[in-house]
């Protein structure tokens, strides 16, 4: 794989990872907001809003310590798994939720298939 290509393969991953954990938090404050669930769930939505949130800024520059201690998220196993987890916790009945779920799910199965092919590498943040 040349240069460019692999390098835009990157950028575009990482478009695809923000627009994830944007929806993700987005759909974790509209189930906060809505007042239906139980407050185990609102706790549930709470910390994996705050988790995604925390993800999506590390997608622009990743910290040491995450890097560190959580070399998980570096690989595209565990980032699959990590979305495909966070797109089944914050599933309810509405539309945008749906979509926003399907999405963050089929990128983490995609994630998942990316990890059995070897001419991707590793990705580090946009910096």
């Amino acid at each position: 794989m040349g240069y460019l290509n692999r390098y835009l393969l990157l950028l575009a991953f990482n478009v695809f990872n923000i627009v994830a954990f944007g929806g993700i938090v987005s759909v974790s404050i509209i189930n906060i907001v809505d007042h239906q669930a139980p407050t185990n769930l609102i706790i549930y939505y709470a910390y994996t809003g705050l988790l995604s949130l925390a993800l999506l800024l590390s997608e622009v520059r990743a910290p040491r310590l995450l890097n560190a201690q959580a070399r998980f998220l570096f690989t595209y196993t565990g980032r699959g798994v990590v979305l495909t987890y966070f797109g089944c916790i914050v599933y309810t009945n509405k539309l945008f939720n749906i979509i926003a779920c399907i999405y963050v799910v089929s990128l983490g199965v995609v994630y998942l298939v990316v990890a059995w092919t070897p001419f991707v590498p590793m990705q580090h943040g946009l910096l």
